[in-house]
């Protein structure tokens, strides 16, 4: 990294960044943001130096500039987001959502900077709902679902806070019902037919829905999203997920009907069976 010069550096930090952060290495990744935003400040003052300004520069980096100082905070709002930092999400996504101060107006500069607001418009929403503003879901409902890939992923954080601040969205559920049973068939199938490994989204998710349901007193929904996500857990071999789901069944176990019992120890046998558990 340090054989590098100062343009090529900024693209191998962002990429080491994201390969850290791929592999959940929270802190490495962190400080190398933070890396990437000491390093684009500097050029940045370079380059709007006034002995620069009418300058051609020798090199440029992948990306324009100002991107990788706003990359920076956008790397580290979604690795405070992983560690549950979420105040701390919420300030580093103020940080970039506004960049009034870029001084560039060229098309490539308009480009990013209109992906850049777009990530802080739903971020923003989504750290004010993760900090107990119930008032964003809406704004931040309206925004996952003009994105087809961001709609289970958030609805999914959505049902998570509902869970950890007691906040009624049954209004949000009935409306993505349609969504949500396609979704899914459609990673029941990968894993049953394909024999692909399910994202941890699936098994996530409907341990959310379970929970949901059953501290609502739906037993019959919950115990369904709990026994088809607790079975999934086990294909995939998620441990820690296998841990709260038995741990969320025994809670839960004096309102179980006898056929979900019987469904619950078929899956606890199949792991006793396993000696890596």
């Amino acid at each position: 990294m340090d054989q590098l010069d100062d343009i090529d550096r900024l693209d191998a930090l962002r990429e080491l960044t994201n390969a850290y952060i791929h592999r959940k290495l929270w802190d490495l990744a962190k400080d190398l943001a933070q890396d990437m935003d000491d390093e684009a400040n500097i050029q940045y003052l370079l380059m709007h130096q006034p002995n620069k300004v009418n300058q051609e520069p020798l090199k440029k980096p992948q990306r324009p500039m100002f991107f990788y100082m706003a990359y920076s905070n956008y790397l580290r709002a979604n690795i405070c987001e992983a560690q549950g930092n979420y105040k701390q999400a919420l300030q580093y996504t103020y940080a970039y959502a506004d960049l009034s101060w870029v001084k560039e107006t060229d098309e490539e500069t308009q480009y990013w900077l209109n992906k850049c607001k777009a990530w802080a418009r739903s971020s923003l929403f989504l750290y004010k709902m993760l900090t107990g503003d119930a008032s964003a879901i809406l704004d931040y409902v309206k925004c996952i679902e003009a994105s087809p890939t961001g709609l289970m992923p958030g609805l999914f954080k959505i049902v998570r806070v509902a869970n950890q601040q007691d906040i009624k969205v049954d209004y949000f559920l009935k409306k993505f019902d349609t969504d949500i049973a396609a979704f899914i068939v459609r990673e029941k199938d990968i894993v049953t037919y394909t024999h692909k490994i399910t994202p941890d989204l699936y098994v996530l998710f409907l341990y959310e829905l379970a929970h949901y349901y059953l501290s609502r007193g739906a037993f019959d929904v919950g115990f369904q999203y709990l026994i088809d996500g607790m079975e999934k857990a086990f294909e995939v071999d998620n441990k820690s997920c296998i841990i709260n789901y038995i741990g969320l069944y025994e809670h839960s176990r004096l309102f179980a009907s006898r056929e979900t019992d019987a469904e619950y120890k078929r899956l606890m046998d199949g792991m006793y069976l396993n000696d890596d558990y």
